[in-house]
């Protein structure tokens, strides 16, 4: 099906998928200093990992939700490479750092380290999915323990390995399909 100028909602489906992952990536890979891989395939919930959610509301030019969810033990890791580095990254973060030890990272860290990736990736796809005559608004990261969440509402939900574990991106809400904003790219 196509929209009002042409656009199919599996074109859309494509664009969202490869800005979503260019922007997962490319934060990670240089806030992090670690190779992110996107799967093609997700994997089943396993109860067992102990992971942390974090949530951002799209607000204008369309409402939605993205949503990062990451095991604490890669987000660990994620805080001692960004924290080696003497460039200035993540101060916020890093200054609360004695060592770049991943047992010295305390949840609080952990919890800034996500709310930081989560801010940072919506911009970026906010950014290139829209126009740039038009603005957005996104609320403030909310962290929490993750819980299984059924995705068969989610516009795109993405998974990715680093470092051997797997995280994931979900994306919900019908404006992160709505053809006319994608003209942007």
């Amino acid at each position: 099906m196509k929209n009002h100028i042409g656009v199919s909602k599996t074109e859309v489906l494509k664009l969202l998928r490869k800005i979503s992952i260019d922007a997962v990536v490319e934060t990670i890979e240089n806030l992090a200093f670690m190779e992110v891989i996107p799967e093609n395939v997700l994997t089943p919930y396993d109860e067992n990992l102990e992971r942390l959610r974090a949530a951002i509301l799209i607000n204008e030019p369309f409402t939605g939700e993205l949503r990062l969810i990451f095991t604490k033990q890669l987000i660990r890791r994620m805080i001692a490479n960004a924290c080696q580095s003497s460039d200035g990254i993540l101060p916020e973060v890093c200054n609360n750092i004695k060592s770049t030890s991943a047992s010295d990272i305390s949840d609080k860290m952990l919890e800034d380290m996500l709310a930081e990736l989560v801010n940072i990736i919506a911009g970026r796809i906010m950014k290139a999915l829209i126009p740039e005559k038009l603005d957005f608004k996104i609320g403030l990261p909310e962290i929490g323990e993750d819980i299984f969440l059924e995705t068969d509402g989610a516009s795109l939900c993405l998974e990715f390995i680093s470092e051997g574990s797997p995280f994931w991106m979900v994306a919900f809400g019908d404006g992160f399909l709505n053809a006319d904003f994608h003209l942007a790219s």
